[in-house]
């Protein structure tokens, strides 16, 4: 169970993880803006630029969707069960919670989705 100074470290964790992923998402914003069609470059050059935005466009939606889990997860840490694993309901261990503070399920439960996805793919 986490006691109130572990929630609070993990309230600041949150807080600071949020601000970067903020931060990084702008940054790619910009980088994901389709490219203007008047603009001359060579077909390769295009194609390249193309690329670009479309590794910026994923990269962006990768940080929009760990800030969606960040700000749930600090919604949520001072609710009784956080640091519950959904999955098996056993205790996630703090240093997980503070390398992860997104973490919803502990990572035996984490390993064996992935395996699970593996097998789907």
């Amino acid at each position: 169970m986490l006691n109130a100074a572990k929630r609070a470290e993990l309230r600041k964790k949150i807080g600071a993880e949020i601000s970067a992923t903020e931060e990084a998402a702008r940054e790619l914003e910009s980088k994901a803006q389709p490219v203007d069609s008047t603009l001359t470059i060579g077909r390769l050059d295009r194609a390249e630029v193309l690329n670009r935005q479309e590794l910026a466009h994923t990269a962006l939606q990768q940080k929009q969707n760990k800030l969606a889990q960040l700000k749930n997860a600090l919604g949520r840490v001072d609710d009784e069960d956080f640091g519950i694993c959904e999955e098996c309901a056993t205790e996630i261990p703090p240093q997980r919670l503070l390398a992860v503070p997104e973490s919803a399920v502990c990572v035996m439960c984490k390993e064996q989705q992935e395996a699970r996805a593996r097998r789907v793919r």
